[in-house]
């Protein structure tokens, strides 16, 4: 029977525009448009919000999470989402940990490792009892004098031989020499060991030879010395003979957090830190020459060992095992949480992924495909945010959002399979089909950046721009400094004795300090992502009451803060801001709010926001700027933006130089 598909009716979340869909289970559904059409409103906003917010419910939680703005959504599966933003590991997460890795490695040193001494770095051994009956009597032949002697340590010796006596035990040795515990003079110090048992090997010595050494363990806490000619310890935990001392048996919670003593144990040389030192393949490489010949590792290995090439087919082959989390790239992040997600063998789930192509060549995009094929083939449904035309073509539904972007957008402007959207008359339908084409012009397309030396060069990438939680886009196109001066210059502004720092979300004084200009707090989920809330000081305005009374034409900052950059435009007359504004719709971000979260935009969004900083205020002397695969991320037709934007700098004298291997299949 197949499963019912998931129902949305009446969706309004942002600048969707009353959404009604139906999106098929077990299926790869691409949904695409350009930026700011409303697929993150509909996937991340939408279908994500509404499965988080019920699962919280299902747990009873008691802060309810509000709901999204639709009026129905039917047959919603569990929902995962694996997104840019909302894929953040910190400094203890690994790749290792991330995809279980680690655990799978340190359950293997805890079953088949070897503990080294931590005085000689010579392998320890520890036995079970049965074991050491089984050595002694293999080792030596019948008629072999034996005596069984606890190692007792601590305490005064005189009262420990003393208690000793009072057990039944008669003999001792003390520091190599023996004596009879009642008759013979004893010192008063030195290392005692108590003569358990006296025998003599026979074929029917194993029942005594048991008995004796579970007595010898008892009173040795653990610990024993076989007698013969020569002299074996035999021990429960591990010992050093050069020490004399123990170490307990390592079990898998010293590997989280990792106990020193957890790093000496090793396999065939190696511990749990140099295992995952190791890159993907050189991991692989060395765990096929590992002869472990146990049941546990004919399990364990090829569960390691299929994780780590699903790791080298998500193009992570780079990347060491132990690489912190914070130093991780937002597609290398994202990427293993896929690998994370196949290995978990989950199936009736809807992932909701965004952009799981970012920063990989072609030939990984067919990987990547075919991975993304075994989730579905596991019973899940996955809903894929994504402009890659290969990505697309592999689906086997479309979605497009559109026509244009914030309230241009926000409707479906496609639905059906592939082929039928080529034929469309879409932005990703023309596209696509060839019939509109990317013009390169005369920017640089090259395989690398050359080596300039004697220029300025400017690189313009999507690494993520601004820490601080409080940045905004206008404020990083260097416009915001201006707008909070106007506000200080309204007549209650003045008389109240406001100045621009007021109008400041990093600084105290006007800001709402409940929430600190954030306009959200933080729900900390433990083992799932945090969740925001509206701040219940300020209703996640971001400031206090007394600098909302302030506004400017009419309008109060946290308003105009949700103003987007088209709607701003025709709100300032300064050159300046004019000039900032017109060039973020000219790039194609007139969508973007001027306050809106820098943890909300994505990697093309960064990048068209750094171009805009540079064109805002070009360099006097001619420059080069590197631009680092601008089709990442990007709607054709958003790229085609970009790059117009690109050749005013060649107009103005500067050189523009790209390099991006998706680029070509688009031109």
């Amino acid at each position: 029977m197949q499963d019912p598909e998931i129902t949305l009716l009446h969706c309004r979340t942002h600048n969707l525009k009353n959404v009604s869909l139906s999106l098929p289970k077990n299926q790869l559904l691409a949904l695409t448009g350009v930026s700011g059409s409303g697929k993150s409103s509909l996937a991340i906003d939408t279908l994500y919000a509404e499965g988080q917010r019920r699962y919280m419910e299902s747990l009873g939680h008691k802060r309810a999470l509000p709901r999204a703005d639709v009026e129905r959504i039917c047959h919603l599966s569990p929902t995962i989402a694996i997104s840019q933003h909302q894929v953040v590991y910190d400094q203890h997460q690994t790749p290792a940990h991330i995809v279980e890795i680690y655990d799978l490695l340190a359950l293997l040193l805890v079953q088949m490792g070897t503990f080294h001494s931590p005085t000689t770095g010579l392998p320890l051994k520890r036995d079970t009892p049965p074991q050491m009956v089984e050595k002694l009597l293999q080792k030596h032949p019948e008629g072999t004098p034996l005596q069984i002697l606890a190692p007792i340590r601590g305490g005064p010796l005189r009262e420990i031989v003393e208690q000793m006596e009072k057990m039944g035990y008669t003999r001792a040795r003390i520091d190599n020499k023996i004596f009879d515990i009642s008759s013979d003079p004893l010192p008063e110090e030195g290392l005692l060991d108590i003569i358990v048992d006296r025998l003599v090997l026979k074929s029917n010595s194993r029942s005594r030879l048991s008995d004796s050494m579970r007595l010898a363990l008892e009173l040795g806490r653990g610990r024993l010395i076989a007698l013969t000619q020569e002299e074996e310890h035999f021990s429960l935990d591990y010992y050093c003979p050069a020490a004399d001392l123990t170490y307990p048996k390592i079990t898998i919670k010293d590997f989280r957090p990792l106990q020193p003593s957890a790093l000496f144990l090793r396999l065939q040389g190696e511990n749990i830190s140099d295992l995952i030192r190791c890159t993907p393949p050189q991991l692989l490489n060395l765990s096929k020459t590992w002869n472990l010949g146990e049941p546990l590792a004919s399990e364990l290995l090829p569960r390691i060992q299929t994780m780590l090439q699903t790791l080298i087919d998500l193009a992570l082959e780079d990347l060491p095992l132990d690489c912190p989390g914070p130093h991780l790239s937002l597609g290398q992040a994202q990427r293993l949480q896929i690998g994370a997600e196949l290995s978990s063998d989950l199936s009736g789930i809807l992932y909701i992924l965004d952009e799981p192509t970012r920063g990989l060549l072609l030939p990984q995009v067919d990987k990547l495909i075919a991975l993304l094929q075994r989730l579905k083939d596991n019973g899940n449904t996955l809903l894929i945010v994504t402009h890659h035309p290969k990505l697309i073509a592999a689906s086997d539904h479309v979605i497009e959002m559109g026509p244009g972007a914030g309230i241009h957008g926000g409707e479906v402007i496609f639905e059906g399979p592939y082929p039928l959207l080529l034929k469309s008359n879409t932005p990703t339908g023309l596209y696509l089909s060839k019939r509109k084409k990317i013009k390169l012009g005369v920017l640089h397309l090259v395989e690398t950046f050359p080596n300039i030396n004697d220029a300025p060069v400017v690189r313009v990438d999507q690494s993520p721009i601004g820490r601080n939680l409080r940045s905004l886009p206008i404020s990083y196109i260097g416009a915001w400094a201006s707008i909070r001066a106007l506000f200080a210059q309204t007549p209650l502004a003045r008389a109240r004795g406001l100045t621009a720092s007021h109008f400041s979300l990093t600084k105290k004084g006007g800001r709402c300090e409940g929430c600190e200009g954030l306009g959200v707090q933080r729900l900390k989920m433990g083992f799932l992502p945090d969740i925001s809330l509206p701040c219940p000081l300020c209703a996640g305005k971001r400031y206090n009451f007394e600098t909302l009374q302030v506004t400017w034409k009419g309008i109060a900052i946290d308003e105009l803060l949700n103003f987007t950059f088209e709607q701003a435009l025709d709100l300032f007359e300064a050159a300046n801001l004019k000039n900032s504004l017109q060039l973020a719709v000219n790039v194609g971000l007139g969508y973007l709010q001027l306050g809106q979260p820098f943890t909300t935009l994505s990697g093309g969004e960064m990048q068209r926001l750094k171009l805009i900083a540079d064109l805002a205020h070009p360099a006097k002397q001619p420059t080069h700027y590197f631009v680092e695969e601008p089709s990442t991320s990007l709607h054709p037709q958003d790229l085609d933006f970009l790059l117009q934007a690109l050749q005013q700098l060649v107009v103005q004298g500067h050189h523009v130089w790209i390099t991006d291997p998706n680029l070509p299949a688009l031109l």
